[in-house]
This record gives structure tokens, sequence and C-alpha cells, in this order.
């Protein structure tokens, strides 16, 4: 049996809409996977590498016309984590890191959901990042009013 060819199931890159413009991040690359499994893994420390540099191994040229473009920070910020999350976890966990932010309480709500932790409960309907049945999710999550509605 002949394996199909790796572009036929691969993920397509994110895609960050920030203003008028999309930006899109390449795939990471070996070299670049490398570098941030080191320091994701605490072989290299973070605190020697700047915040910049974590971005731009991650977003890539999306990273340069980000800075060419002044986006707003939140945003560069957001989109180099939600390239982290999708390295890391997948493409559920990046949407979700894009969408919370570099909120640790939104993402590790997220995580725990995702684990199954008896932590979790299910009378938080105002959380912000997506619940594990969301996976696999081809259009935009639609915005319920009984998540917005006061109990």
């Amino acid at each position: 049996m002949a394996l199909k060819a790796y572009e036929e199931f691969a993920v397509e890159p994110l895609a960050f809409p920030i203003g008028k413009k999309v930006y899109t991040a390449p795939e990471i690359g070996i070299t670049e996977g490398i570098q941030l499994e080191q320091i994701l893994s605490g072989k290299v420390n973070v605190d020697d590498k700047s915040q910049a540099f974590m971005w731009e191994l991650v977003l890539g040229t999306a990273w340069t016309e980000m800075q060419a473009d002044n986006v707003p920070a939140e945003a560069a910020a957001r989109a180099g984590l939600a390239a982290v999350q999708d390295f890391q976890f997948g493409r559920e966990a990046a949407e979700a890191a894009w969408e919370a932010g570099i909120d640790p309480k939104a993402l590790a709500k997220f995580f725990l959901n995702r684990s199954g932790s008896p932590q979790s409960s299910g009378t938080e309907s105002e959380s912000v990042t997506p619940s594990p049945a969301t996976s696999k999710r081809t259009t935009s999550r639609k915005k319920s009013s009984a998540a917005v509605a006061p109990e």
C-alpha cells in the first residue's frame, strides 16, 4: 500500500485576520520545530530568547508582515501563542488561544475541559474557550444567546 502525499492530509496553515488583512503563518519547518521543542522542553531558557524571536520562529514571514503593518501588539501576541499551541497541541488549541489571548485562566480552563478533569464543571457557559465537543468544526462557532444571557 502506497502512502498518500503529506499535502493530501496536512492541515491548512494558520491564517490570522487582523484588520483588513489576513496573515498566514507558514508551517513550522524541521529546523524551527527542533528549536521550539528545545525551548518548550526547557533545554533552552526562554529568558535567553526574546519574545520577538519566539514569534518570528513560529510565525515566520507573517511576523515580518505584522511588524511592517504595525498591527496591535495584542493581535501579534495572540497569533504567536496560537502558532505555538498549534505546534504543541493541534488546531483546536490554536483556535482557543487565538480567541482567549494570553489569559492563562482561560487557557487552563480549556485544557482542563479537554482532559475531562472532574474539576471542570458544565455550569460555566460564559467560557471563551471552545469545549471538546466543538472539535473538527469547519466554520465559525455560532454565538449562542444562552451563553450570554444571565442565569
